[in-house]
């Protein structure tokens, strides 16, 4: 029943989104702004406020395996395939950004923020983070081999200057050394509380 009651909440804000475009609140330039603050501003702080209150020295194994293989496994099955000239170039390349970039961060979070009164938000935000990171880093690697380009130190620039990656190891770095400053806490819960919403509001939009 629970279940069934964060997917309507979900659904309740998309009909909104869909509400906005259709009655000319909101036209498709404001989803892509939106979608923006969502990306840039709203899940970073979100990942680093969760991230740097969890105490990561006592992360469980099994939870990192079980977010992080079915995953990479997929990756690597595509990769044989290609290998084995199965699938195309362009054929792999779809359908490994599709597994790589998917939508674990903006509608997985969302859904675990109303699920039993967000018992298993902090989870689910670390297993977002982590497919994150490897999500993020495995689509740059793609799109470098899409364009057929070989520069290493700008592939680690984007990965490293990437907002979610960024509030990611801040999060970490704060958690592992106890670091704890109340202000920035305070800011970055504000904006990080939009997040979630915003982000199934602008699935509603498009």
């Amino acid at each position: 029943m629970e279940v069934l009651t964060s997917l309507f909440t979900i659904l309740i804000i998309v009909l909104l989104g869909i509400f906005s475009r259709k009655t000319g609140i909101f036209k498709a330039e404001h989803a892509k702004t939106l979608s923006s603050f969502v990306y840039y501003f709203g899940l970073p702080a979100l990942f680093f406020v969760k991230i740097s209150s969890l105490d990561l020295s006592s992360l469980d194994l099994h939870l990192v395996l079980g977010t992080l293989l079915p995953t990479a496994l997929l990756l690597v099955v595509l990769l044989i395939l290609k290998g084995l000239t199965l699938l195309s170039k362009d054929t792999y390349l779809l359908l490994s950004l599709s597994i790589s970039f998917g939508s674990y961060a903006f509608f997985g979070v969302a859904f675990f923020e109303t699920f039993q009164n967000g018992q298993w938000l902090e989870v689910s935000i670390l297993a977002a983070s982590l497919l994150g990171v490897l999500g993020i880093t495995s689509t740059l690697l793609l799109l470098e081999y899409a364009n057929q380009k070989k520069q290493s130190g700008s592939l680690l620039g984007k990965i490293f200057t990437n907002p979610l990656i960024l509030s990611i190891l801040l999060g970490a770095m704060f958690s592992l050394t106890g670091l704890q400053l109340a202000f920035l806490n305070s800011a970055f819960s504000l904006v990080g509380q939009t997040a979630s919403a915003i982000a199934i509001f602008v699935l509603g939009m498009f």
